[in-house]
């Protein structure tokens, strides 16, 4: 446990890839426990997210300068393995997203493409073959990858909000939006 500063403790661990964690009693001045999640690779920080108690997950550069203005917090890490996710794993129970082979991811949020250039490579190539055509299946064969390494991964996207689930294809991409609309006023209404 080291209790420092974010730069600092990226400092030290300059030639390491890890993931930090610090848990704080407040964000925003709301107070609410959370935990701050940081994955920095090889010095690089490429991922960061508050994630409250309550479900909600703040992530990007707002959790980077909201840590930042915290200060010095009592840090600990763990080693990431080789191909680990860059994107914050949901801590709390959500509604229950079950990605079947044959369900089609479709693109519903925007990621700038120097988020996506600190992203694993193989979270890039799956998030790259995201069509609204191209199955869960059909992805795993083209990238010669098992189907639950891309089912984690796409749960992950699903969870930040950056795609969603498909039972059928869409054509293009104004059909995406209004399917992702509709799903939307779908689920207000039930």
């Amino acid at each position: 446990m080291y209790r420092t500063d974010l730069a600092t403790i990226v400092g030290i661990l300059f030639q390491q890839s890890v993931e930090l964690r610090a848990e704080i009693s407040q964000v925003d001045g709301t107070e609410e426990p959370s935990l701050v999640r940081v994955v920095v690779m090889k010095g690089n920080i490429v991922a960061c997210s508050i994630e409250k108690k309550g479900g909600a997950v703040i992530s990007g550069d707002m959790a980077l300068r909201i840590v930042d203005r915290l200060g010095a917090l009592e840090w600990s890490y763990a080693p990431l393995e080789k191909g680990e996710l860059a994107l914050p794993m949901p801590q709390t129970a959500s509604p229950a997203v079950e990605i079947l082979p044959s369900s089609i991811p479709v693109r519903v949020g925007l990621v700038e493409q120097h988020e996506r250039d600190r992203w694993p490579r193989v979270q890039r190539l799956v998030f790259n073959l995201v069509d609204g055509n191209k199955s869960v299946e059909r992805i795993a064969q083209l990238l010669s990858k098992p189907c639950e390494t891309v089912q984690k991964i796409l749960y992950v996207l699903c969870a930040n909000h950056i795609i969603v689930l498909s039972s059928r294809p869409v054509n293009d991409a104004h059909s995406a939006e209004t399917h992702t609309i509709q799903s939307i006023f779908e689920k207000k209404n039930n």
